[in-house]
């Protein structure tokens, strides 16, 4: 267990059994005991507030760990990615998904025959003299929301963010015979935005916005892989 969380939960403890000892619980008012019970619920709450964005600045700590360690290997062996099954493959080490330069965007991981990936979704509405601001942030296929705008779902072999209220996709990772199918839009830590869209004329678009030239991101007109909401369509893909 993590070092803070066992401090909170043994101060939440010594928290509730000193007001019990101080105001000699049997002698005290009515009003007395609720205010004592609104002071420890109080101060319940905002250890677990601290503990919640403890955990999640861990997380995120946890997965740019995991994109250092790929970016030193060399001997990495290469996973292959196609976008929106142009053609168009791209090869990277050990899974990790870099366009052009870019810093690590995404990694997928094929352990047993299920796709894991392990993302971080970053707020392009960030001004440049602002910190990073994340939206959602995905282990191994656990993804921890930092914005209601968003819902997710996936199976053993596809990973889908769509909007909130419309559900329209926002960004799909599909693994077919080995490789990667990548559509949708990418926002990265430094205020990059990348979109993979299907060209009117056949083919795929990436567009790319810099931090520094920011304009409306359109969302590309793809299907839906999965029903929604998650908690009724757990892994169900939906009818093409």
């Amino acid at each position: 267990m993590d070092l803070l969380i066992s401090q909170y939960v043994v101060t939440a403890i010594l928290a509730v059994y000193g007001t019990i000892v101080a105001t000699k619980w049997k002698e005290i008012s009515k009003i007395k005991k609720s205010f004592s019970v609104l002071t420890i619920i109080g101060a319940l709450l905002l250890g677990y507030n601290t503990i919640s964005e403890h955990l999640k600045k861990k997380l995120l700590e946890r997965i740019a760990a995991e994109f250092v360690v790929i970016e030193n290997d060399k001997q990495g062996s290469g996973t292959k990615f196609s976008v929106l099954g142009s053609g168009t493959t791209i090869i990277t080490k050990n899974g990790v998904f870099v366009y052009e330069g870019s810093e690590s965007l995404f990694k997928v991981d094929v352990v047993n025959g299920e796709m894991l990936l392990t993302a971080v979704i970053w707020d392009p509405s960030v001004k440049p003299d602002e910190a990073p601001r994340p939206l959602l942030a995905i282990f191994k296929n656990e993804c921890t929301r930092y914005s209601k705008d968003f819902e997710f779902n996936n199976d053993d072999n596809g990973y889908e963010i769509v909007t909130k209220g419309d559900r329209h996709p926002y960004f799909q990772v599909d693994l077919k015979g080995g490789i990667t199918y990548l559509s949708g839009v990418l926002h990265t830590k430094t205020g990059l935005t990348l979109t993979f869209c299907p060209a009117k004329i056949g083919g795929i678009t990436i567009d790319i916005i810099l931090p520094t030239n920011p304009r409306p991101i359109q969302l590309c007109e793809i299907d839906a892989l999965f029903l929604y909401p998650r908690e009724a369509h757990l892994g169900e893909r939906a009818k093409k």
